[in-house]
């Protein structure tokens, strides 16, 4: 008696839930270090930035043209006093290209900038979602060791228990053997996720700087999201996932379509030069004093051949706007049917994690304490005690598989609508 009434207590402590150790930062916390040491988007910051200093480029004039030279120099004596038109003249050319057309190119090169930008936003935003999941992983395999680290505990008991009767003659070695067998594989399944969790631990050094990593990541899942709120429908978050840099991204490059067609439309125009010219002449010529000479002139550049130039680049502008249109409708799509489904599995993983915690975990730990206080009194053989304990084990292995997909969901709908958590 005294034998089993030990060998159910060792079965007990074995299912006492292990204490959890509280990491020193929170998930928000980790994301915007991740973000604020990633160089990769800064590169990206400067590189919207000089963009943005290219296109103001674009809008301005271009440098005028000063020009030095020697007209009517007679070719028999090259002198300066011989003829009455010899004079030595200086030139002054403005260009002004087709208002129009610069002003449109000006907007196309901003809209790039912004692109450039909302592109860098994007990226952030995949950061935070890779660095999320990964900490998602950290936190489900710990407390996945854990359990695991409880079924060898109680696998080892049967083990132990299974050897007891074997010799004593009232089981066989065929039962010591699978006992064994069926420890052993938890010990290894133990060491696979020890080594996936360390690898998975290391990792964090691509995104996090070390002062954070010194601290040690969140442990559990319920560090990592302390709770799970109901999300509203896609057609409430309409603002927001229209303002995802992903489709931001994509009206940056459809409104840069836009302004190339502007600017393609304006090239129909003629383009202007203004041209000032002082041709001043020698007073010491034999023939008497020659006035100096004043030149003024406007140059137009026409656009006689439109149809094959500036028709086709029209023709090609207004193709291209068209596409980049419906690709950001396409991604709008997207992104609602992506929310949509991430949004219908999150309900789903919410209620089977109530139903979990309200009824099958209950019933669980119910069904084993009646076994354990029924083995206790010699009415119940081990191997359903044990069976009852494994049960247990396995339903809140499932439960914690079902936070770790619910948090992955969580994770998946912040990305899609570009936000964090409320309570942080």
């Amino acid at each position: 008696m005294f034998r089993r009434f030990a060998i159910a207590t060792a079965l007990a402590v074995t299912l006492v839930p292990l204490p959890q150790a509280h990491g020193a930062f929170t998930r928000l916390a980790a994301e915007r270090a991740a973000v604020d040491d990633a160089l990769v988007l800064r590169a990206l910051s400067q590189e919207a930035k000089a963009q943005r200093a290219q296109a103001r480029a674009t809008r301005a004039l271009p440098d005028p043209q000063l020009r030095l030279g020697l007209a009517n120099l007679p070719a028999d004596t090259f002198a300066w006093d011989q003829e009455p038109m010899t004079q030595l003249q200086v030139s002054l050319r403005q260009a002004l290209p087709n208002g129009k057309a610069r002003s449109a190119r000006f907007e196309a090169a901003m809209e790039g900038a912004r692109q450039t930008a909302e592109q860098r936003a994007l990226a952030a935003l995949e950061l935070r979602a890779a660095l999320r999941a990964r900490l998602i992983d950290i936190a489900w395999r710990q407390e996945q060791g854990e359990l695991l680290a409880r079924q060898e505990a109680v696998l080892a008991q049967l083990e132990a228990q299974a050897l007891s009767a074997f010799e004593v003659g009232r089981g066989t070695e065929n039962d010591v053997l699978e006992a064994r067998l069926a420890r052993q594989a938890r010990v290894q399944a133990q060491l696979q996720n020890d080594t996936a969790l360390a690898s998975a631990e290391s990792s964090l050094q691509r995104w996090l700087p070390e002062a954070l990593l010194q601290q040690g990541p969140p442990p559990t899942l319920k560090a990592l999201f302390p709770s799970f709120g109901s999300w509203p429908t896609s057609a409430a978050v309409r603002e927001q996932l229209e303002a995802h840099p992903a489709v931001r991204r994509l009206e940056a490059a459809w409104k840069r379509a836009g302004a190339e067609r502007a600017a393609a439309k304006a090239d129909f125009g003629p383009d202007y030069a203004v041209d000032f010219a002082y041709g001043a002449r020698d007073d010491l010529s034999p023939l008497g004093r020659r006035p100096d000479l004043l030149s003024a002139g406007i140059t137009l550049s026409l656009p006689l051949f439109a149809r094959e130039k500036q028709e086709q680049g029209l023709v090609a502008a207004e193709l291209r706007e068209e596409g980049q249109r419906a690709g950001l409708q396409d991604a709008l799509r997207a992104l609602k049917a992506d929310y949509d489904s991430q949004r219908g599995a999150a309900v789903q993983q919410s209620e089977a994690l109530a139903h979990y915690e309200t009824t099958l975990l209950p019933l669980a730990e119910r069904h084993w304490a009646r076994s354990l206080a029924r083995f206790s009194e010699g009415t119940l053989p081990f191997d359903r005690a044990l069976a009852a304990a494994l049960a247990l084990l396995s339903t809140q292995s499932a439960a914690l598989d079902l936070n770790r997909q619910r948090a992955l969901s969580e994770s998946a709908l912040l990305f899609l609508i570009a936000q964090e958590l409320d309570h942080e």
